[in-house]
C-alpha cells in the first residue's frame, strides 16, 4: 500500500495535476483496496498516522471526494465502492485506538462525516461499527450530531434498519444527544423536545425498576438431594414419556409467582401508555422498550440538529460530565406526563434550531401571524 500511505502524507495532488495519473493511481489502489482497512494494523503507520493526523486526515477526505468522482467511470464502480467501505474500516480501527482520543477534533469530525458520507449508499455491516464507536468515544458523536455538516448524515446513519435496530446503539446515542438538549442554552425553545426528554427519563426510570423488580423476584435455584441408596429406579415407559400440557405447566407446582409491581413502577408505565406487564412478561416490556420506545424519542430528537450552542457545548468535555449528571439527576415526582408540550421552538410546524434562524421571539410571533393572514 505504498502509493496509499502517500496519498496520506502528501495529498493526491502530490502525484501532479495530470488527471490520466490520478486515474492510474485510483486503478492501481482499487485493486489493494482490501488492505486499506488493515492499514493501521501496523504499529509503524499508526504512529505515522497519529503525529500527522490533521494532515493525514485531510488528506484522506480529499481522496474520498475523488473516489466518488471515479465512480461516473463504468469501469471503475466496483474499486470505487470497495475504497469507500474500506475506508470506513480504517476510521473504525483508528476510533479503537485510544492514543487518537486526543487528535484534532476538527480533523476527527470531518474524516468520521466523510466516511460515513461515502458509505452510506453502499450500506455495509461496518456502519453498524462506526455507529458503535460514536457511543463508546466521549462528546464524538454530540460533535457530530450538533455540526452543520454532521447532522443530516447522523440522521441518515439512524435511519438503516440493521443499525437503528441494535438496542445497545439506540440507547447510547438517546442518552447521549437528549442529555445533550437538557443542557443547552437555547433549550426547550431551540429543540422543542421537552416532552421527549422527560418521556426519555421516564424510560429509564422505568427500565432500571423493572429490571431491579425481575432481579428480586427471581425463583430461588432448585435444590437437589443425592438419590437413597435404598430408592429403586425404574425405566420410564411411553405414558411417562409424554410432555405437560399448557395447562399442566402453567399449575405446576415448580411455577415461581412473581409478586405485583410496585405502585410507583405501576404509575410510570401507565403514563407512558404501556400495558402492565404479567408475572412472566417483564423481559417482552424491556424488549418492546429497547426496540420501539427508545428509537421513537430519538427519532423525535434528530430532526432538531444542528444547533450552534450544542456544537459549543460539546467541545468542552467537562461539561459532557456535568451534563450527563444533568439528565440523570432523580425525579420526585415518579411519573410522565404524556400531554404535549408547546413547541416554542417551531416554525410553521417545523422545529428549529439556532443553526437555522436567529430571530427574535417577536419576530418569529410576525411571521406566524402574517402566515395565518393577520395584519
Amino acid at each position: 500500500m505504498d502509493y496509499f500511505e502517500c496519498i496520506l502524507r502528501n495529498g493526491l495532488f502530490g502525484f501532479g495535476h495530470n488527471h490520466g495519473i490520478h486515474q492510474s493511481l485510483h486503478t492501481i489502489i482499487s485493486s489493494q483496496a482490501s488492505q486499506i482497512g488493515t492499514f493501521l494494523d501496523g504499529q509503524a503507520a499508526r504512529a505515522a498516522f497519529h503525529t500527522s493526523f490533521t494532515e493525514y486526515a485531510s488528506h484522506l477526505v480529499e481522496f474520498l471526494v475523488f473516489n466518488d468522482t471515479m465512480q461516473s467511470d463504468i469501469g471503475r464502480r466496483a474499486g470505487s465502492k470497495m475504497i469507500s467501505c474500506e475506508v470506513l474500516v480504517l476510521v473504525c480501527s483508528m476510533l479503537a485506538y485510544d492514543e487518537f482520543d486526543p487528535a484534532d477534533a476538527d480533523a476527527m469530525d470531518k474524516l468520521v462525516i466523510a466516511a460515513i458520507k461515502h458509505a452510506l449508499p453502499l450500506q455495509p455491516a461496518t456502519l453498524k461499527v462506526i455507529a458503535t464507536r460514536l457511543t463508546e468515544k466521549p462528546g464524538l458523536l454530540e460533535r457530530v450530531a450538533s455540526s452543520m455538516e454532521g447532522a443530516e448524515i447522523i440522521c441518515d446513519l439512524f435511519s438503516v434498519h440493521f443499525v437503528s435496530a441494535v438496542s445497545s446503539i439506540s440507547e447510547g446515542w438517546a442518552r447521549k444527544l437528549i442529555g445533550l438538549c437538557s443542557v443547552c442554552a437555547g433549550s426547550p425553545i431551540c429543540h422543542g423536545v421537552s416532552a421527549e426528554v422527560e418521556k426519555w427519563r421516564a424510560l429509564t426510570e422505568t427500565i432500571a425498576a423493572l429490571v431491579k423488580h425481575r432481579k428480586n423476584c427471581q425463583a430461588p435455584a432448585p435444590q437437589y438431594t443425592h438419590v437413597p441408596a435404598n430408592v429403586v429406579v425404574r425405566e420410564l415407559n411411553s405414558n411417562d414419556n409424554k410432555p405437560f400440557s399448557a395447562a399442566r405447566r402453567r399449575s405446576s407446582v415448580l411455577e415461581h409467582k412473581i409478586p405485583p409491581l410496585p405502585d410507583h413502577v405501576v404509575a410510570m408505565l401507565n403514563g407512558l401508555n404501556l400495558q402492565r406487564p404479567t408475572s412472566r412478561a417483564i423481559s417482552v416490556l424491556l424488549g418492546q422498550i429497547h426496540a420501539t420506545e427508545i428509537p421513537a424519542v430519538l427519532r423525535a430528537v434528530l430532526p432538531t440538529f444542528p444547533c450552534r450552542p450544542c456544537h459549543d457545548l460539546s467541545q468542552n468535555s467537562k461539561a459532557l460530565v456535568e451534563k450527563d449528571k444533568q439528565i440523570t439527576r432523580p425525579r420526585t415526582d415518579r411519573g410522565f406526563c404524556s400531554e404535549k408540550v408547546p413547541e416554542e421552538g417551531e416554525l410553521f410546524g417545523a422545529k428549529i434550531g439556532l443553526w437555522k434562524v436567529l430571530l427574535s421571539a417577536a419576530a418569529l410571533k410576525d411571521i406566524q401571524r402574517e402566515m395565518l393572514g393577520g395584519v
